[in-house]
């Protein structure tokens, strides 16, 4: 690969399309339908959560959910989250250099319609950190304009989106962080593209080890049972929807049959047939009558296997065709609760990529021992409080009095704005 010119090694280096395009690709330019990833990394489970998160119903609308809840707010505005102005005691006010430049980092666009992450940025990282089980989002750095002194007029100026399953974290035998590479093959001794630690925001959904885990890691074996009984279920469909025709003809010889059955053809294809010239003696037309017109079992067979495809703590009426039987409510609402719960978890996991960017914008400005002093562990992240769409549902969290309340009760007590301080 040929080197990188010095003036471009801080900008954005990495590709957002597959390195390794799968199908046709055109010599002179790359065109792009829609960019599709072809996984690298443990290519066999890769390629099942790609398909998982294209195609499956399930899926897309619990991502497309938690993705829209995460970010939404009363007023439908679209700046996602906002930088508290004090400590944790409601009342130190933060350094007013690091709010003024977390604020400046919250709105500043890389164009014209897109935040470098601000605003809803971050929904994309979200459903793919969920979905796929991480995100990897590179920071191109670049000189602002803002400084008189040249070696602190940097700062990140955009953010793209890496093809996941060609991405590989680096760690040491004792778990320092080397590095990030993109490759085209596993095999390759040297990477497409490598990435010191702090050009890559690596969201990684409950880590094992080195990367995260899908919320559908464990549910593969379903989407696969899944489309084998859709599959049962729609050739039975076909088999009973469209019943035989059944022409008799006795005693008649090869030759008229044939010809008999090349009239009928030509009769197809000139379009509906709507009657029949019995042609023969004894010659007669019906319809075979089909004795098993009961679909309940594939059809059961199939929402049991769509269920299974339900995260533990998504409320399954969130899904039409899988609505709730009963017991919801008789259980003091705790589908919604903990739905909730899950909502404040994935802000966590946001806030964690977000106070990366700051902290590193806040150290390429004003160097590493103000940032020590003024800005480590010393800013909050705030998200918009949750706004009860759904009855029972509320975007603070009720507060455990330990007393035997109702659930009316319950839900007139006093609600906390959500807030995240993620340690570094």
């Amino acid at each position: 690969m040929a080197k990188k010119k010095k003036k471009d090694e801080q900008t954005l280096r990495g590709s957002q399309r597959s390195l390794s395009s799968p199908g046709i690709v055109s010599v002179s330019r790359r065109y792009d339908l829609e960019i599709t990833e072809n996984p690298i990394r443990d290519p066999r489970i890769s390629r099942e959560l790609i398909e998982l998160n294209q195609w499956c119903y399930e899926v897309i609308h619990a991502l497309d959910m938690a993705a829209s809840d995460t970010f939404a707010s009363d007023d439908g505005d679209d700046q996602g989250w906002i930088i508290a102005k004090t400590l944790d005691d409601e009342e130190t006010p933060i350094n007013p250099e690091v709010f003024a430049i977390a604020e400046d980092i919250r709105l500043r666009k890389q164009d014209f319609s897109t935040y470098v992450i601000g605003g809803d940025r971050l929904k994309k990282a979200l459903r793919w950190a969920l979905g796929k089980g991480e995100c990897f989002l590179e920071l191109g750095i670049e000189r602002e304009g803002l400084s008189a002194n040249k070696s602190k007029d940097f700062g990140v100026a955009k953010t793209l989106y890496l093809p996941t399953f060609e991405m590989f974290r680096k760690e040491t035998d004792q778990g320092e962080l080397i590095g990030f590479e993109q490759r085209k093959y596993v095999s390759d001794s040297d990477p497409d593209y490598f990435f010191e630690p702090y050009k890559i925001c690596h969201i990684r959904h409950e880590p094992d080890f080195l990367y995260g885990r899908s919320l559908w890691l464990a549910s593969l074996d379903a989407w696969s049972d899944v489309k084998q009984a859709f599959d049962n279920l729609i050739r039975a469909s076909n088999d009973l929807g469209v019943s035989p025709t059944l022409h008799i003809m006795p005693g008649v010889s090869k030759e008229q049959s044939e010809s008999y059955e090349r009239d009928l053809e030509i009769r197809r294809k000139s379009g509906i047939i709507t009657d029949h010239v019995l042609k023969f003696p004894g010659q007669d037309i019906r319809k075979m009558a089909n004795f098993n017109s009961d679909l309940t079992g594939l059809i059961e067979t199939l929402l049991q296997c769509r269920y299974k495809l339900i995260i533990p703590g998504f409320p399954t009426y969130f899904f039409p065709g899988l609505e709730s039987k009963g017991g919801t409510k008789e259980l003091s609402r705790s589908p919604d609760r903990r739905y909730s719960r899950m909502r404040y978890g994935w802000c966590q996991l946001l806030s964690g990529a977000i106070k990366q960017l700051i902290d590193t914008e806040i150290i390429l400005r004003k160097g590493l021992d103000f940032y020590t002093e003024n800005a480590r562990n010393k800013y909050r992240i705030l998200w918009p409080e949750w706004s009860e769409s759904i009855d029972g549902m509320s975007g603070g969290e009720v507060e455990d009095t330990g007393s035997d309340l109702s659930d009316e009760e319950t839900n007139k007590q006093p609600v906390k704005k959500l807030n995240i301080n993620q340690n570094d």
